[in-house]
Order: structure tokens, then sequence, then C-alpha cells
């Protein structure tokens, strides 16, 4: 009991000298090796009120994605063109480490950021596909992303949460009259989403001169460098996020982007495995 108080305590006023105990040994103090993503639990259609919804965790962090979809008239820009907006909230309550609002909204912002350019800049989803009838009438999906407990890592859940609700929207069958009215067809036929590929992220830090994979938010914080690569599953790299921080040196960064394509398939395995489950 004393050990494991002393232990504690080290932890607590020195968490850094607490780490480099066991880095130098290629473990980390929750049992995983350097180079060891926190197991990832995939499920989908949990939200009955959402045409798609999906929960992801990795390990302790966990965010849930709902997606609503409605009718609007397009842009005059964009006749044929439906609309994605996205919202990412990360509430006080999922982590010790958000305790004024400020820093609530900067996250909110850094997170929508960076997920927004990832499903536009390398189209993701085709927005033409949301055509309901050219110049008249398309389907608006309003993606809400509630980050549930954020323990490190939270743009890979939160982006993987956005990706598997895609895949598991169901948008009614509607029809337009003469008056340009969209209704539902009652017992009508529902459609779901193709995506274009499906980019898959991995991020690191590094501390101590070591390269952990998929950090804790204890992990990120005493990092010197954090960084996010993604890379679909056609093998296409799609983003490297790196918000300031030391220079990464090209062997390393190498590696990364090698450790991020090998998980790639995994992923989406098990993304599509969630989706098949609820049919």
């Amino acid at each position: 009991m004393k050990l494991e108080a002393s232990a504690d305590v080290i932890r607590k006023l020195h968490p850094l000298e607490f780490y480099k105990r066991f880095l130098p040994e290629g473990i980390r103090p929750d049992g995983r090796n350097l180079n060891k993503p926190r197991v990832t639990v995939i499920s989908a259609g949990s939200l009955t009120t959402a045409e798609g919804s999906a929960l992801v965790k990795l390990g302790s962090t966990s965010a849930i994605c709902g997606i609503k979809a409605e009718v609007t008239i397009p842009a005059d820009t964009e006749p044929q063109c439906g609309k994605l907006v996205l919202s990412v909230e990360l509430p006080p309550l999922c982590s010790p480490n958000i305790q004024r609002w400020t820093d609530s909204v900067e996250q909110n912002s850094s997170l929508e950021v960076q997920i927004e350019d990832i499903l536009l800049k390398t189209n993701v989803l085709n927005l033409e596909a949301l055509c309901i009838k050219d110049s008249s009438a398309v389907w608006v999906l309003y993606v809400d992303v509630y980050i549930l407990e954020h323990d490190g890592n939270c743009f890979d859940a939160a982006l993987l949460s956005v990706l598997t609700a895609l895949t598991n929207v169901k948008l009614p069958e509607v029809e337009v009259n003469e008056e340009q009215i969209v209704s539902i067809v009652e017992g009508g036929s529902t459609q779901s989403l193709e995506l274009n590929h499906y980019p898959i992220p991995l991020s690191f830090c590094i501390l101590d001169d070591k390269l952990l994979v998929d950090p804790t938010s204890e992990e990120e914080e005493l990092s010197s460098t954090c960084f996010t690569i993604v890379y679909n599953n056609r093998g296409e790299l799609c983003s490297l996020y790196k918000p300031g921080g030391k220079h990464i040196n090209d062997d390393i960064l190498e590696e990364c982007k090698q450790t991020t394509l090998n998980r790639t398939e995994h992923i989406v395995k098990l993304m599509k495995q969630a989706n098949e489950a609820k049919k």
C-alpha cells in the first residue's frame, strides 16, 4: 500500500519523472507498448431519433455522433449540392482539464475545423447525392459530435464517429409536388449514403524523446509535440496535422505514416461491422 501511495504521489507531483521510469523500458503506465493504440470499439445506430449515429471509444475517450437530416433550398451557386453542418462539443464534464467555457470553445472550434477540412477537402461524401430536385430541394445533414469523455486523442474518436454515423444514415424517400412542396413518402424506402473513401486518423505524441501512439490526455499534456496523420482506405495520405511543437525527424515521420496506413484496414472493418450489425 505504501509503494502504491508513493507511486501515486510521484505521478501527481512529478508526472514527467514518473513517466521516465517507464518509457526507457518501452512501456507506458497503462501497460501499453509505446507503439500500441488503445482498444477501439465502434457501434452504430444507437440514437433512434437521428437519421444516423455512432459511438466510438478509444480506451477511456468516447465520442458520440448523431446526424439529423432536413430539407432545404440549395445555394444558387451549387443548385445540385446538399450541405453538411458540423458541430463538435466538449462539455466541461468530459474532462477535469476543461474548467472554463473558453477552454471548451477553443477545443470545439479546433476539432470542427480539422474534421471539416477532412470531409470537404478530400471529398469524402459527394454532396450531389443529397440532391432531391435540382435547384429546388436538397438534404442538409446536421452532424453533431459530443465528446462524452476526454482522455486524450479526441480528434481520432470524433472523426471516426462522424464517418461511422454517415455510413449509418438512412434518408427517407421523399416526393416533390407541383408547388415544390417536399413530403415524406409513408412506408417508402430509405436511401443510404456511400462514402467515396474512409479517411482514418491516428495521433501521436513525442514524450521525453520517445514516440507514443494514441496518447492519453496525461501524455498529451507532458509531450513536446502532438500530431495526427490521416490515411484513407485507398492508401492515400489525406492529412498531416501538426499544431506547433518540435521538428519531427523524417525517419520518425515515415514510421508514423506506415503505422497509420497499417491500421486503416482494421478500423474500416470495425466501422463496416458496426453498421452491418444494425441491418
